[in-house]
């Protein structure tokens, strides 16, 4: 209290003896020198022991502190707050330290911030830094553009344009550009590399590179992801509307919603094709659907009830239902009941005088579907294919008989043209 008020004496002494006149000399208290130092008359702004202590022609510099810019020589809007605060500036400009040590061995950086005990301590002729906190990015020298707020953030780096957020962020790193890490007492995967990204411990990336937008792979739960998102562990991605979400993990993707949608788009809006499930607890659906210019058009369904599988309708009627033509090299179709029953000798054939009244009545062949039958239900191809080599075997049968038939009469013929013959000799 007493040197407080002793101070404020020689002021107001100090202040009526020069009047309208500027200082010509520094005002000494017990060792604390007032004043411009040594420094130019020009705004200059000098408080402590040999702050700004070195005959310079700088200017707009203010030093507080013991040997606060106690070297400058020509270095202009310096502002150097604690003990040795820039203390080895030469030439350096538009430099602000606030703390014992900061920028302390800074010579000709330009541009910097150190707010904290020995902030950026180290740096001789870095530009463009920022270090909040206690040692924050001590050990940089030369390094430009870095960032680090936290005590002992970035503490060894020596690299550029990196950003260290968090107590003890990088600590460990010890050069590198272009690296972001934003964590107490956590590192970068590469203590050496550069481009990296690590963010509570938690996502991680890769390829970082703030000159090229989009630049990069992130990775969450994994150090080195092999793609641009690259997810290790489970997903949950929920909507604060209705509380839906969709959550994917090692195997399932899947929605707790009832009745909900989940889709998979790829395209324009127009010409967009996707994919799209519509489920709830009892069934629903699977479609893809193509785009077009009057809007999506559905091309095939699988209905999650039935099983069916749909191609060109949206209501397979069938295990496969195909709306269209069906082309392919090989098709095997497995039935019961082949038609080789048809040649045991229990089988009764039908008379032909059956089967001449039936056609007469109906049209078509018995057992044979009608056309208005196909036409409306379809063929069933198995079905038929008995039933055709069904009527084939049946008419083989009846060809086997006439034949019979034929040989007798011509046997007959034969008989009664060889007694023709033998009369006609006598």
């Amino acid at each position: 209290m007493k040197k407080t008020l002793l101070f404020l004496t020689l002021c107001i002494l100090a202040k009526q003896q020069y009047a309208q006149s500027p200082f010509a000399t520094d005002i000494i208290v017990n060792g604390l020198i007032f004043g411009r130092g040594n420094g130019g008359i020009i705004y200059n702004t000098a408080s402590g022991y040999n702050a700004l202590g070195t005959v310079n022609t700088g200017t707009h510099n203010t030093a507080t502190g013991y040997n606060a810019l106690g070297n400058n020589t020509t270095g202009t809007h310096n502002a150097a707050v604690g003990k040795d605060a820039l203390a080895q500036n030469t030439t350096g400009v538009r430099n602000t330290s606030v703390g014992t040590y900061a920028l302390e061995l800074n010579t000709s950086g330009n541009y910097n911030t150190a707010v904290g005990y020995d902030a950026l301590g180290q740096n001789t002729t870095g530009i463009f830094n920022n270090a909040i906190g206690h040692f924050a990015l001590y050990a940089n020298k030369i390094g430009n553009g870095n960032f680090a707020s936290g005590q002992g953030a970035l503490y060894y780096s020596t690299g550029s344009y990196n950003i260290g957020l968090g107590y003890l962020a990088a600590f460990n790193q010890t050069s590198g550009d272009n690296n972001i890490i934003i964590a107490n007492n956590a590192d970068l995967p590469n203590r050496t590399g550069s481009n990296q990204m690590n963010i509570g411990n938690t996502i991680y990336g890769t390829g970082i590179n703030s000159s090229t937008p989009g630049a990069g792979s992130i990775g969450i739960g994994t150090t080195s992801p092999r793609s641009k998102l690259e997810t290790v562990g489970s997903g949950m991605f929920s909507s604060a509307a209705n509380g839906s979400s969709l959550i994917i993990d090692a195997t399932n993707l899947q929605t707790d919603v009832n009745y909900s949608n989940v889709r998979l788009v790829a395209g324009s809006a127009l010409g967009a094709a996707y994919l799209k499930t519509s489920l709830d607890n009892y069934g629903g659906y699977f479609s893809w659907t193509r785009g077009s210019s009057s809007g999506p058009v559905e091309v095939m369904r699988i209905d999650a009830t039935s099983g069916n599988v749909g191609i060109g309708t949206a209501s397979p009627s069938e295990m496969l239902s195909v709306n269209g033509n069906i082309r392919g090299k090989k098709v095997i179709v497995t039935t019961n009941g082949w038609a080789d029953y048809v040649f045991e000798s229990s089988y009764k054939l039908p008379s032909l005088d059956s089967i001449a009244a039936f056609i007469k009545e109906n049209k078509h062949l018995p057992e044979i579907p009608s056309a208005s039958t196909i036409e409306k239900d379809g063929q069933d191809v198995g079905e038929v294919q008995k039933l055709l080599l069904k009527k084939v075997e049946e008419l083989t049968l009846y060809i086997i008989d006439q034949n019979k038939k034929i040989e007798t009469l011509q046997a007959q013929i034969d008989q009664m043209k060889g007694s023709s013959d033998n009369s006609g000799r006598h």
